[in-house]
């Protein structure tokens, strides 16, 4: 037992020593390696260990700077790799890991975010702002969520060459693919992206999508792309296995117009070795494509069928859209030899109907397109023929084509006498176009037949041209190209190669056969001699008889010739007469050169109605960049009268530069000069020059001036101008006139006088300065200012001032006559500021002390003042007019903050006025409103006449309108067009309210109206509603004073169309057996009912016998034929009043009248007129008693008369004339 005890303590030692070392031998070590490793992955001196062994078996990877550790998130800053062909550099590189995942047997990178990378491959270099994703690892998956690229720029290397050996297409061999890892993509985002080729860039669109890819299968998940052309969506799942099975679906919204939500949706189905392709498109386009695609198959055979429906397509150049009709399109065969085939149409309002039907082939290989057959349906008939055309260089072509029936006038009806006829026809084309652009054609056949405008038709002839690279020289023959129309051709001949022999002739026996609206005949011959360095052209013209639209040309004949050598030789005579157009008149134009580059002239003369013009020019081509020469003499007559050169003009023209300089030189024109002071300089780039103009007659200008308008003066001017492309221009405008006028001839002459005008402009660094000064009179100034900051500027900054002091209204005195009086003063303070599309105005405008006096005064004001006064964008007026017999009130407002809507409004208020016409006076109480604004200007309100005196003696000659199928022309003898609507309409609705006062004496017409009207305007028509009365009147008629017994004039629509219903009867007093006869009159105005009537009721004779003589016709007598006589007289006299008037008017007696006076055996005709505006004269004689009276009635002053009467009495009498109510 004592050895068992021992033998414990030796088992328990020995299991200590075990595990003492074990300790030393493997824990401990096991813990010094987790120690340094967790220092390794999770400390910074680990990051940096491990960065120096990257480094140092990577020599190619370098690290700028670095923080945080392996496992426990690092930053890199400055990362590059870079071999012999490629380099990557990062700017920064983020790294956060999840360590919780180790637990669960996974890798997680919670941040991996890569900046400002670049990467180059080779030539080609790709660049990204940014890129950031998480990533998921476990087993053999590997997961990548919201993954980001920002901001990515691929930049492409220039390509290569296009390589023109045969194109072949090589099927891919498609290996059975099992992916070692599925691979999970949740969300990808690309933005801002772009390709860079050859300095263009073209952005790329922003993408989002997810993929799914898991042993053999790759699926797309949801793929989205915007663009500013489109947006796109798309999904597709792909085996890569057994001919790779693909099936996908993508839809496209386009965006900018004119495709504007125009969509396409494709989906493909089936494997590669035989895929189908199936396209719907909708919007603009409709159309559906069908197509199958053997992609694993040697050339890739395939088949395309695209059918569309019609649709309108926009051509903005055009201004005319294109009209397809429905059509098909379909190819078949493979990219080795494909056949076609095309059937549609397209017409617009510019081009035919073209039906086209074309059938071909298309060559890969040999790069040749073919066309089998292709027929155009048009105008009547079609086009057909066959081509073909090798694509690759060198291109050569060959084509036929034959014109069947083609009639141009099925297209233009409206031209149809122009273009009627049709056309047959054959030509053929052939060509080639070299690599180094050489080219050569030709027409080896051409023969077209047929009739236009009853004319036949003939094209005949063949054509070849070429043109060979070095060299650079033309090659061009014909046997004979002949265009034929009726009795006019057109034929050229010859060739153009190292010598040139060619032959052209136009021979037009009646232009009016060929051209529509024109009319003449031209004959012309041109021949060219000589080798291709040095031909010699000469060219003859003649033409007589030629019109064209409203321009004529009696005759024109030019003859020419040309010597193309080292030294150009030129010879040219034109000469044009009695021509016309519009309503400029061409007397003579003759126009002739001769010389060489040297040395040569110019010789030029115009008559003509606009202007004569007469001028020699001589000059010499210096190195041929440089033309020098000296116009030596020159005359041009112009509306400012015949200005004459005064000394030679040095000129010199760069064609290089298109630079023109002229030296000082002076025009001048009576005592009037115009004179270039300094050499001025003329081109795109720069412009120079000093003008000043001496003591122009302002009278010179009367033709630029209004008719009627005439001016009277000298004016001074001076100009510098001085501008360089980007620069600011220069420049200085003085204006001077000492003394002048402006005149209306009127009747008398209006004359607005200035006695010094100053007017000053500078311009200088985009800076205006203007400043005006002007003395009207001795008191009278006239002055502003002008200033721009900038003239460059969008809105133009300014700041402007006005001031005009003591004007007065005198110079309007001639529009009353000498017994009047008109006065007013005239005054204004305005500035302006801000910007010349918004001016803000400040300010007043005033008009003081304002009298009109006398008898072609409208009325009398005593006293009158008018205020405008301006705020801004706004505006008030406040005037105040006081008259004899009242007071006039205007106050209006005006608003143009907005200058496209601007408002305005005034309303004027009067007491009682009392206004003079030339028909008489009337007294009236204005109320009334006026509202305006671009769109309508409305007039409101009331006018209210107490009493008037009207007496109308004649109608005026405006009263008569002008028949409607009168042409009135104007001075070029064109008709002139109707009056144009008013640019802002008018609306009216005024009351007329006539008082108990309101008296009218027209054509034998005397009585009082009462009543009320309501007048109205709308879109420039006119109405009057209302009745206007007539009361205790008056009408002479029948020769008699009939008594008014019912009169009213009812208004209901036009002015001049009342409806009447009036009865007048003849005085009772002057009656027999208390009949009553008058007559009646009833209905429209333009077409009213007149009857006699009796009371009782008998027949028409004696009712007209009543109304004549106051008696029945049975017991008529001597004194009662006397007044059927004078009744008789009385008519006519009064139907003869206006040609009456008018003879008096063509022997200087002015309002010469004929009239009756007296009643029964005293009844007399009188003549009377005005031989000046205050004497009268006046003859009667007896109508039954041969007994004549003369008087003469002198007018000493207003109202007050001096009469002397001769007769069977004599006597002179002072007569006083006034009027009562």
């Amino acid at each position: 037992m004592s050895q068992a005890l021992s033998a414990q303590p030796n088992k328990k030692s020995l299991l200590k020593k075990i595990l003492k070392w074990l300790n030393w031998a493997l824990v401990l070590p096991l813990l010094l390696i987790m120690l340094l490793l967790v220092v390794w992955l999770y400390s910074s001196p680990g990051l940096t260990f491990s960065l120096w062994l990257g480094q140092k078996y990577v020599p190619e990877l370098s690290v700028g700077q670095h923080s945080g550790s392996v496992l426990g998130g690092m930053q890199l800053s400055n990362v590059s790799w870079q071999d012999e062909a490629n380099t990557l550099q990062l700017g920064q590189l983020e790294l956060d890991i999840n360590n919780s995942c180790f637990f669960q047997l996974k890798v997680c990178v919670s941040a991996l975010t890569l900046s400002d990378t670049t990467v180059q491959l080779a030539q080609n270099t790709l660049h990204f702002k940014r890129f950031t994703t998480a990533i998921d690892a476990w087993g053999r998956q590997l997961q990548l969520n919201d993954s980001q690229l920002q901001q990515l720029q691929i930049e492409l290397a220039v390509s290569e060459p296009i390589s023109t050996e045969p194109f072949r297409y090589q099927p891919p061999v498609l290996p059975n693919i099992t992916l070692p890892i599925s691979v999970f993509i949740n969300g990808f985002t690309l933005t801002e992206a772009s390709i860079v080729q050859q300095a263009t860039q073209t952005p790329l669109p922003e993408i989002n999508f997810s993929l799914q890819a898991r042993g053999q299968q790759i699926r797309l998940l949801d793929f989205q792309a915007s663009h500013p052309l489109a947006n796109i969506s798309a999904t597709a799942e792909l085996t890569m296995q057994d001919n790779y099975p693909l099936r996908a679906r993508i839809s496209t919204v386009f965006i900018p117009p004119p495709f504007t939500e125009q969509q396409l949706n494709i989906s493909l189905s089936g494997s590669l070795a035989n895929l189908a392709l199936t396209a719907r498109a909708q919007g603009l386009l409709n159309a559906t494509l069908d197509g199958n695609f053997e992609l694993l198959a040697a050339d890739l055979p395939l088949s395309v069928t695209l059918n569309y429906q019609p649709v309108t397509w926009p051509m903005p150049d055009l201004n005319a859209p294109l009209q397809i009709s429905a059509g098909a399109l379909s190819a078949s065969g493979n990219l080795q030899q494909l056949t076609f085939e095309l059937d549609g149409g397209i017409a617009s309002s510019k081009l035919p109907l073209i039906n086209l039907r074309a059938k071909g082939q298309y060559q890969l290989a040999e790069s040749t397109l073919i066309l089998n057959s292709y027929i155009a349906d048009t105008l009547g008939g079609s086009f057909t023929g066959n081509g073909n055309a090798t694509l690759a260089m060198p291109i050569n072509w060959q084509t036929t084509l034959t014109l069947n029936t083609i009639q141009p006038g099925l297209f233009w009806p409206e031209l149809n006498n122009e273009f009627s006829g049709e056309l047959n026809g054959k030509l053929s084309n052939q060509g080639t176009l070299g690599k180094d652009g050489s080219w050569q054609t030709a027409l080896t056949e051409l023969a077209i037949t047929g009739s236009l405008r009853d004319e036949k038709v003939n094209i005949s002839g063949d054509v070849s041209a070429s043109f060979a690279q070095p060299s650079g020289t033309y090659q061009f023959n014909s046997k004979q190209l002949l265009l034929q129309h009726g009795n006019n051709q057109i034929s050229v001949s010859g060739s153009l190669a190292k010598q040139w022999q060619l032959d052209a002739k136009v021979a037009i026996a009646d232009l009016a056969s060929s051209v529509p609206d024109a009319s003449g005949v031209i004959n012309a011959d041109i021949t060219i001699r000589g080798e291709q360095q040095q031909p010699d052209i000469k060219a003859t013209l003649s033409a007589t008889d030629l019109r064209y639209a409203d321009s004529r040309l009696a005759a024109l004949t030019l003859d020419a010739t040309l010597q193309l050598s080292d030294v150009i030789q030129a010879n040219i005579a034109l000469s044009a007469n009695n021509g016309r157009w519009q309503e400029y008149q061409l007397e003579q134009l003759t126009v002739s050169g001769s010389g060489s580059e040297n040395q040569h002239s110019l010789n030029l003369e115009l008559q003509s109605t606009l202007s004569d013009i007469t001028l020699q020019l001589n000059g010499k081509l210096t190195q041929r960049h440089r033309w020098q020469g000296q116009l030596s003499s020159a005359d041009i007559g112009s509306p400012l009268g015949s200005w004459q050169l005064q000394q030679a003009v040095d000129v010199v023209y760069l064609p290089k530069t298109q630079l023109l300089t002229l030296s000082q030189h002076c025009w001048t024109h009576s005592i009037s000069s115009l004179c270039l002071t300094d050499n001025a300089s003329l081109s795109p780039e720069k412009i120079a020059a000093q003008l000043e103009l001496q003591q122009l007659n302002l009278a010179s200008l009367d033709a630029f001036m209004p008719l009627g308008t005439n001016l009277t003066g000298e004016l001074h001017a001076s100009a510098n101008v001085l501008w360089q492309q980007g620069q600011s221009p220069f420049i200085v405008l003085d204006i001077k006139s000492n003394a002048g006028a402006v005149t209306r001839q009127t009747a008398p002459p209006i004359s607005l006088q200035w006695q010094t005008f100053t007017f000053s402009a500078r311009v200088k660094e985009q800076q205006l300065n203007a400043d005006l000064q002007t003395s009207l009179n001795e008191h009278a100034q006239l002055t502003g200012t002008l200033s721009i900051a900038d003239i460059t500027a969008p809105q133009r900054p300014f700041n402007a001032s006005l001031q005009l002091t003591d004007f007065t209204l005198a110079f309007l005195q001639p529009l009353l006559d000498e017994y009047s009086e008109l006065a007013g003063v005239l005054s204004a303070d305005i500035t302006a500021e801000g910007s010349l599309e918004n001016p803000l105005l400040a300010g007043q405008l005033q008009l003081q002390q304002l009298r009109v006096k006398g008898k072609l005064a409208p009325t009398d004001i005593n006293d009158g003042a008018l205020s405008l006064n301006f705020k801004g964008e706004q505006a008030d007026l406040q005037g105040n007019i006081d008259t004899a017999d009242g007071k006039l009130t205007l106050k209006g407002q005006a608003d143009w903050q907005q200058l496209d809507d601007w408002r305005a409004n005034l309303a004027i208020v009067g007491d009682q006025l009392k206004i003079q016409i030339p028909q008489g006076r009337i007294n009236i109480k204005p109320d009334i409103n006026i509202s305006a604004s671009p769109k309508l200007t409305k007039v409101t309100g009331d006018i209210t006449i107490p009493s008037a005196k009207l007496s109308i003696d004649a109608l005026p000659q405006n009263a008569i309108g002008v028949s409607n199928d009168t042409v009135i022309l104007n001075t070029k003898g064109q008709p002139v067009a109707e009056q144009q609507a008013m640019a802002i309409p008018v609306e009216a609705n005024i009351r007329v309210m006539l008082g108990d006062k309101v008296a009218l004496d027209a054509f034998g017409l005397q009585t009082l109206l009462r009543g009320s009207l309501q007048v109205q305007q709308r879109k420039n028509r006119q109405t009057v509603n209302g009745e206007v009365r007539l009361i205790d009147g008056t009408f002479r008629s029948y020769g008699q004073d009939l008594l008014i017994r019912k009169g009213k004039m009812n208004f209901s629509g036009p002015p001049d169309q009342p409806y009447l219903n009036i009865e007048a009867i003849r005085n009772p007093a002057n009656m027999e057996d208390s009949v009553v006869a008058g007559i009646r009159v009833i209905g429209p105005a333009d077409r009213p009912q007149i009857t006699i009537f009796s009371e009782p009721a008998m027949p028409q004779a004696n009712a007209l016998s009543y109304l004549l003589v106051g008696r029945d016709l049975d017991s008529e007598s001597g004194s009662a034929a006397n007044a059927v006589t004078t009744s008789l007289i009385g008519m006519s006299i009064a139907s003869s009043g206006s040609l009456v008037g008018e003879i008096g008017e063509a022997f200087g007696v002015r309002d010469l009248t004929l009239d009756t006076a007296g009643a029964g055996d005293s009844s007399q005709v009188t003549v009377s007129g005005y031989l000046n505006r205050d004497l009268q004269i006046k003859y009667g004689i007896g109508i039954f008693e041969p007994i004549g009276v003369f008087t003469l009635r002198y007018r000493l002053m207003q109202s007050l008369y001096l009469e002397a009467v001769s007769g069977l009495d004599n006597a002179v009498d002072l007569l006083y004339r006034f009027e009562f109510d």
